[in-house]
C-alpha cells in the first residue's frame, strides 16, 4: 500500500494516472484502463482514500477530485 507523506507528489501522480485513462476523442479506451482493472486499482485507490481520510481526517480537494475521476473512469470498464 502507498504511504502519502507529499501531497503535492501524490496530486501530481494522480494527475499523470488521470491523463493515462482519459479517453480520447475518436479512439478507443486507452489500454491503461484495461490494466488497472485487472491489477484491481479500484480497490487499491478506494483503500488508499479510506486509509487517508482515517489518518489525516480530510484529503485535499484536488487530491480527491483527480482519484474519484480516474475511480469513474475504471468502474466503467471493471467492477
Amino acid at each position: 500500500m502507498m504511504v502519502m507523506r507529499d501531497h503535492i507528489t501524490a496530486i501530481s501522480l494522480a494527475g499523470i494516472l488521470r491523463e493515462c485513462v482519459s479517453p480520447k476523442s475518436g479512439k478507443r479506451r486507452s489500454p491503461a484502463v484495461s490494466q488497472l482493472v485487472t491489477m484491481n486499482a479500484t480497490q487499491s485507490l478506494v483503500r488508499l482514500i479510506q486509509q487517508q481520510q482515517l489518518k489525516e481526517a480530510y484529503l485535499t480537494e484536488s487530491l480527491l477530485q483527480e482519484l474519484m475521476w480516474v475511480l469513474a473512469q475504471l468502474a466503467q470498464k471493471g467492477e
